[in-house]
């Protein structure tokens, strides 16, 4: 691990971002801070990702007494084409009620709070300007889950033979993984909980992908479930002359509707299977 630190700002200087003209945002809890505190820019570089985070360091005492805006520089999204898998962070609650934040502000920064995170693997499905959505990949060895519940996961599998156990989805997604990863050869995509990794967050992209055609399968079950959700959610509304609207899940009509044990293929997903990303 190297470590360099560069002197950014002072308390009383009005930062500026990269283009040197606009001014870089600043949180309130650094316009609160005192005159002997000054804000410093550190930057490192483990196991080949660079970080980057801001400090406040009291001149007075000589110690670090804040550390906050931690991020990493050098992820590349060009590299997280749609059916990549990759492991990034996938941050829940915390349900120990004997830990607590050091002074119960929940909404600030910390390093221990309300918040923990896991490494997770994930199926990459589209991009944003600020970083890519995924689905989230679980492996419920020891769930007990309800059946509307498992009506929102997709199996996910390396075996073409394995039919899963979600059969309202059709066949399982077939996946290929990177062995060094040791992943599971069977899982499931949880559908109703699509996860958003930015930009700044650290990611290995090279954990496996799914073909073009899986991910056009993927795709149609995603769009199933959301419209779905969006349709119950309607229904809460007095929209059709004081009547609540008709709760009326959505099916697909066309030919790719997933049926039980069948998967599905035509001339598109061929097409989709042979795109190849560098």
């Amino acid at each position: 691990m190297s470590t360099s630190v560069t002197h950014v700002f002072t308390v009383d200087d009005i930062p500026l971002g990269p283009d040197g003209k606009t001014p870089l945002r600043r949180s309130k809890r650094i316009k609160g801070m005192k005159g002997d505190h000054a804000l410093f820019e550190e930057e490192q570089t483990i196991k080949g990702i660079n970080y980057k985070r801001r400090l406040i360091y009291d001149e007075k005492i000589k110690k670090t007494v804040k550390l906050y805006a931690n991020r990493a520089l050098n992820v590349n999204l060009d590299s997280l084409w749609p059916g990549r898998i990759v492991k990034a962070i996938d941050c829940y609650p915390q349900t120990n009620l004997k830990i607590e934040p050091y002074d119960s502000k929940t909404a600030a920064t910390r390093l221990a709070g309300p918040v923990e995170a896991k490494f997770r693997y994930m199926i990459v499905v589209w991009r944003t300007d600020q970083g890519v959505t995924a689905v989230p990949l679980y492996t419920l060895s020891e769930a007990k889950l309800r059946e509307s519940r498992w009506d929102e996961y997709v199996s996910v599998c390396t075996e073409p033979l394995w039919r899963g156990v979600t059969p309202w989805a059709g066949m399982p997604i077939l996946a290929k993984f990177n062995k060094e990863y040791n992943c599971d050869d069977k899982c499931f995509a949880d559908l109703s909980r699509l996860h958003f990794i930015g930009q700044n967050e650290a990611i290995a992209h090279d954990v496996g992908r799914i073909t073009g055609g899986e991910y056009k399968r993927l795709m149609d079950l995603i769009n199933m479930k959301e419209r779905q959700f969006r349709t119950a959610a309607f229904a809460n509304f007095d929209t059709n002359s004081n009547a609540p609207e008709i709760y009326s899940p959505w099916t697909p009509t066309k030919p790719h509707q997933p049926r039980p044990g069948i998967r599905y293929a035509d001339a598109r997903t061929r097409r989709m299977d042979e795109k190849k990303f560098a």
